[in-house]
């Protein structure tokens, strides 16, 4: 099985490093099937959840800034100007109002991610691990569709598995395993004079050497560096299938 681990919520990057695009898989939909339908007395799903860190756009405003501009010319082209921002304003005022964000919701519906009911998603699982299945399985969703903005509801959602993230098996992880990989990376970095993984294309070899070796650190049973117990003690589920699941 391929898995990788959740770290920090999201499937391995390099941590100080990686900007994630927002776009949500919901934005494609498909025909509507049973499979797509919310469980019986689900209040929320994953396309709820997701529509709640959707941003519209803020709308064009060509009408107040013909008129901001109109206040800076010579008087004598002032009704000109006027005349001008009319029909701006009228052609605006005609315009059709659009709700993307909106428009992803509908399409959501129509796919599996509206069969992920969140109703519980803020709440410990039975055994008091914070992050339950629920966060598990919408973490793993968030990170195949790269959604960052999901991630960090979650966490909003869920303070107490936030925190249990916080509170340092990560970096523990980082100092006790592969050392070597990760100062290839940072050597590479520094001769590119870069931060972000985007910026360092040429640095993706050694930053993909280092995020496999760590990802084999959260699998192996001894456990180097506590990357394996680690991220047991945060989720139910803290490991990442290639297809967007979660398992333990």
């Amino acid at each position: 099985m391929n898995t990788t681990t959740r770290l920090s919520g999201l499937t391995l990057t390099l941590p100080l490093a990686l900007a994630l695009c927002g776009a949500m898989a919901c934005s494609s939909g498909s025909s509507s099937s049973d499979q797509d339908a919310p469980p019986a007395g689900c209040q929320r799903t994953l396309c709820d959840f997701e529509h709640d860190s959707c941003q519209n756009p803020a709308p064009a405003d060509d009408c107040s800034s013909c008129w901001d501009e109109c206040d800076t010319i010579s008087p004598d082209l002032a009704a000109e100007c006027a005349s001008t921002c009319d029909g701006i304003c009228q052609s605006e005022a005609n315009q059709p109002v659009l709700d993307p964000c909106g428009d992803e919701l509908t399409a959501c519906r129509n796919t599996p991610d509206n069969a992920i009911c969140v109703d519980d998603i803020g709440q410990p699982a039975p055994d008091g691990t914070p992050c339950n299945d629920t966060a598990s399985r919408v973490s793993c969703q968030c990170a195949a569709e790269s959604n960052d903005a999901c991630e960090t509801a979650i966490y909003a959602a869920n303070p107490a598995c936030q925190q249990c993230d916080d509170d340092g098996w990560f970096s523990a992880c980082m100092s006790g395993t592969c050392l070597n990989e990760y100062a290839d990376v940072q050597s590479c970095f520094s001769h590119y004079a870069c931060t972000t993984i985007d910026e360092c294309v040429q640095c993706a070899t050694p930053v993909k050497t280092w995020e496999d070796c760590i990802n084999a650190a959260t699998i192996d049973p001894s456990d180097p560096g506590g990357c394996n117990s680690g991220s047991h003690t945060c989720w139910t589920q803290p490991y990442c299938n290639a297809d967007g699941t979660s398992s333990s």
